[in-house]
């Protein structure tokens, strides 16, 4: 088995489980706080799995990638995504290889907007919302 893909397998689950399944947390006043309930479609488990995947208020946001991918992005397409293709897998071709590297390059550009923007506007939502709790 190659280095490569020793580091994938010991990687993947660090990358799908511990990221994607913890409750997202926030300050509030000092003090931590669980958002438990998603604001947007009153999921029970506000987790970065479901914000990224799952809730449909993001749908638009995940539009490009879905393009790309051919199908709606899900927590096990974040190892492929992030570690590319194996070394194994890849053409023997110098130029098919390069398109393929090029590939995964633009897909990973794809989901790295994908959670930049979810995220941006979800932090700018929530600073919105205490902002007009405050004002009460």
């Amino acid at each position: 088995m190659s280095n490569w893909r020793k580091m994938r397998l010991y990687y993947e689950p660090l990358i799908t489980s511990a990221a994607f399944s913890r409750p997202v947390t926030r300050e509030d006043e000092g003090r931590e706080a669980y958002l438990r309930w998603c604001v947007h479609c009153q999921c029970p488990s506000d987790t970065a799995e479901h914000t990224l995947f799952h809730c449909e208020n993001w749908n638009g946001l995940r539009t490009d990638l879905r393009e790309r991918l051919g199908y709606p992005p899900t927590s096990a397409d974040v190892t492929d995504i992030l570690c590319g293709p194996l070394f194994e897998d890849l053409p023997t071709d110098g130029y098919q290889r390069t398109i393929a590297l090029c590939d995964a390059e633009e897909t990973l550009r794809l989901f790295y907007k994908m959670v930049e923007n979810i995220l941006t506007v979800k932090e700018e939502e929530e600073r919105a919302r205490q902002v007009a709790e405050a004002d009460r």
